[in-house]
């Protein structure tokens, strides 16, 4: 029944799209309550390098008070559904990256609607968790796919129904922002000079009420509220500060905001009020922790030292599963199954680099671009440019 529902709204929504006259010089970035780092990456350059002198651009998303910084002369937010439909129905170029949902029609008369999606999986999606396809009718909504190298082109395919040619390879836009130059760390108030090393830990969700998942018996890795007086201890004996960044749908773990003098935690919403986004701020820390998180791939661009916080490793393969048989293969960095690897890895940042040339052979895999020349680089194939 709700498979029917979909496809009755998919179809009403595509006779609606029929009806409108498509703006050859309209851009439409497409969010559901806040923008993914992709899209932010995308709104952020169109608007930086002048695209909106040219284009009308509309960014479509629920909560858009955090965004209006980018607004400029022919820039507009709309939160409104009907609105919504209407700028989406009338734009020629449409980015999205978690499809269009709800919004989902095919693009008609030279549309083009690009899912820039967010990030490549290590973690199984779509038919590699459930038999049943689950993008059906939002694969026809899209008309390109950004994939980061020709290895996740292939899981993609087995993920969803999109036909090959639909994908595109490419790296994130928000890579760009790895190469930035705005001093994240002074803007959050962290004296560089008061620590050794500056560590990133993001892990990924493992339990979501909203989400209605529960892809592990872990309410969060490693750290607890009984051992995070003892880890806290330790990081200001050998002087690292560590960053929790929670997953946007685990950012109420209580004991995570408790003050302390060497484990602070930023939400979106920190980072949002200072004006830094994520991957400017991952582009200048030291290491980075994480888990089955698609952030580590793109961090393997920057050849920082990497740990694998793979706690529940065999629990979370049972609930959620991977797109690879051999995940740890694919992990190049040490392992850190306890609260003893998980300090053994500060220390070894200051010990010889054993992992450099592995990060690079899965770099290689992972990502066929390792510049800052992404967005750029979509633009000029969907023919948008300033000129």
């Amino acid at each position: 029944m709700q498979e029917l529902k979909r496809a009755i709204l998919f179809y009403s929504l595509t006779i609606l799209n029929s009806f409108f006259v498509k703006k050859n010089n309209k851009i439409a970035v497409y969010g559901r309550t806040k923008l993914e780092n992709n899209s932010e990456a995308i709104l952020k350059y169109l608007i930086e390098n002048g695209y909106n002198e040219k284009y009308e651009i509309v960014c479509l998303l629920r909560n858009y008070k955090d965004y209006e910084k980018y607004t400029r002369k022919n820039m507009k937010f709309v939160s409104k559904t009907f609105k919504t439909l209407y700028h989406l129905f009338t734009s020629k170029y449409i980015f999205n990256s978690q499809t269009l949902s709800v919004a989902a029609f095919k693009p008609l008369y030279g549309q083009i609607t690009m899912n820039i999606w967010h990030g490549s999986p290590l973690k199984a999606l779509g038919r590699m968790v459930s038999k049943k396809e689950t993008m059906h009718y939002p694969t026809k909504a899209d008309t390109y796919f950004l994939v980061a190298s020709v290895f996740f082109k292939q899981k993609y395919l087995q993920c969803y129904n999109y036909k090959e040619e639909q994908y595109i390879i490419g790296g994130n836009p928000r890579n760009d922002l790895l190469f930035s130059e705005k001093s994240c760390l002074k803007i959050l108030g962290i004296s560089q000079e008061s620590y050794k090393k500056v560590v990133l830990f993001m892990p990924t969700f493992r339990n979501s009420k909203e989400l209605g998942r529960n892809d592990s018996n872990k309410e969060f890795p490693l750290i607890t509220l009984e051992n995070i007086d003892y880890v806290n201890s330790f990081l200001k004996e050998n002087r690292i500060l560590c960053i929790i960044k929670p997953h946007p749908y685990q950012d109420n773990i209580s004991f995570l905001n408790s003050k302390y003098s060497n484990i602070v935690k930023y939400n979106n919403d920190d980072l949002i009020r200072s004006d830094i986004n994520l991957y400017e701020l991952l582009g200048q820390v030291d290491a980075l922790i994480t888990d089955y998180s698609s952030v580590y791939f793109d961090f393997l661009i920057l050849d920082k030292p990497i740990g694998f916080a793979i706690e529940d490793l065999s629990n979370y393969n049972d609930s959620r599963g991977f797109t690879v048989d051999n995940p740890l293969d694919f992990m190049p960095g040490p392992k850190i199954y306890d609260i003893n690897d998980f300090l053994n890895f500060f220390i070894s940042l200051n010990k010889e680099d054993q992992y450099s040339l592995e990060r690079k052979r899965i770099n290689e895999i992972a990502n066929r671009y390792t510049d800052n020349k992404n967005t750029e680089r979509i633009l000029t194939l969907l023919n948008i440019s300033r000129a």
